[in-house]
């Protein structure tokens, strides 16, 4: 019984870190809290394998597009007959993949991709 506990905790604990990349701890541990509210599952009486279920499916805002999907970078210019800011440049946002929120495989492949990143400019 305590192996299995350890086990759904670190696995937990590795999809919390997971998270870290692209949203805050909060945010991450509210959207597992809300998708258990969905599923009708009081927060505290919430079995562990119930919480580790929710991580796995727990999805938030993406951070690199502000949960539009469109990734937009360049300078900016204000548009008059739209009365909006306009950007030079944009394209579908890699983070998310053009869904606006990211899920565990978003954060798995931008934790996996950091990684890498920081891994070759040392």
């Amino acid at each position: 019984m305590s192996n299995e506990i350890d086990a759904i905790r670190a696995e937990f604990k590795t999809l919390r870190d997971h998270s870290g990349i692209s949203a805050t701890r909060q945010d991450w541990y509210r959207a597992v809290q809300d998708l258990l509210v969905s599923r009708s599952i009081p927060c505290s009486f919430a079995t562990p394998m119930q919480w580790l279920e929710a991580a796995r499916d727990a999805t938030t805002e993406c951070d690199r597009c502000s949960g539009t999907g469109d990734y937009r970078w360049g300078s900016q210019t204000y548009d008059i007959t739209m009365k909006t800011w306009k950007s030079a440049h944009s394209g579908v946002c890699f983070r998310c993949e053009g869904k606006g929120k990211q899920n565990q495989d978003d954060y798995r492949r931008n934790y996996i991709h950091t990684l890498y990143m920081i891994s070759s400019a040392v």
